[in-house]
């Protein structure tokens, strides 16, 4: 019985994860003969798992980098945990990651991005997430100030992937076709036409892979949305959202998480050392 229990209340727990409200969710163990089909989480779902692996990195890798994302918000006026979505998004929150495209370190600045935002060392986590929050800063600065929040952020988030001229390429796009070009939801339409011969050949900056922007914005949001459940407002942490009642790590759970970072180019003496100057 108390297993049935367990494993409904896990269930339950992330098929909830998904939910827009950024407030804390209290949940009672439930039997499982009362859990609606609708309530039960698709495991095969790309959701489900990505949403799995970010919790277990909430516990492993965030605590290592959260005052760096809190003190570099700070500077740049913007939400530290918009700034910590990015950087999962981009890097999962490894220092080590590097893309095909030449993008390295957590916030994955490529040459010309780290050099606009005067980054010497992409690599180094410290100064890739201080500079990925004045490149994000300056994509959102370049926004019109006449676009209304949230969608300036979404455009700045956009533009943080593809590159601003894309970006106005699509909204270009939108205008002419009688849409809203200040609308998001409008833009994000037009975006994947980019790819696509007959639109980008009207655009200023040619072809561009459009649908990346739009699934990049989304997961941004998505991870935004579970560090505010988090960390709300009151800074209240962890105990909003765990794989499992209660947050606590024993020994061995901390052990067992810093091992599962390691096999993903985590140093876990590097984690150690990180954790040490942070807490």
């Amino acid at each position: 019985m108390a297993l049935r229990i367990r494993i409904a209340f896990v269930a339950l727990a992330f098929a909830l994860l998904g939910t827009s409200s950024a407030s804390p969710i209290l949940l009672k163990p439930m039997h499982a003969s009362v859990l609606r089909p609708s309530l039960i989480p698709d495991t095969t779902s790309a959701l489900y798992v990505s949403n799995r692996s970010f919790i277990r990195h909430l516990h492993s890798r965030l605590p290592l980098y959260r005052k760096w994302f809190q003190e570099a918000a700070m500077q740049s006026s913007q939400d530290w945990r918009l700034l910590a979505a990015i950087g999962y998004q981009e890097s999962k929150w490894n220092p080590n990651a590097a893309s095909s495209m030449g993008a390295i370190g957590l916030m994955q600045l490529t040459e010309r991005s780290a050099s606009e935002a005067k980054v010497s060392d992409p690599s180094n986590a410290r100064e890739s997430i201080f500079g990925g929050a004045r490149y994000f800063r300056r994509m959102y600065k370049t926004i019109p100030m006449h676009v209304p929040e949230p969608d300036r952020t979404w455009f700045a988030l956009a533009a943080y992937n593809i590159g601003y001229g894309h970006l106005e390429d699509a909204r270009v796009l939108t205008q002419r076709a009688g849409r809203n070009p200040d609308s998001w939801a409008d833009v994000r339409k037009f975006l994947p036409l980019l790819t696509q011969e007959y639109w980008y050949a009207q655009t200023e900056n040619g072809y561009a892979r459009g649908s990346e922007p739009v699934h990049y914005v989304d997961k941004v949001r998505n991870y935004q949305e579970l560090l505010l459940q988090a960390w709300g407002d009151s800074g209240v942490s962890l105990e909003r959202l765990t794989l499992t009642p209660g947050l606590e790590k024993s020994p061995q759970q901390r052990t067992a998480l810093l091992a599962a970072d390691a096999a993903e180019n985590i140093d876990p003496m590097r984690q150690s050392q990180l954790a040490g100057q942070i807490q």
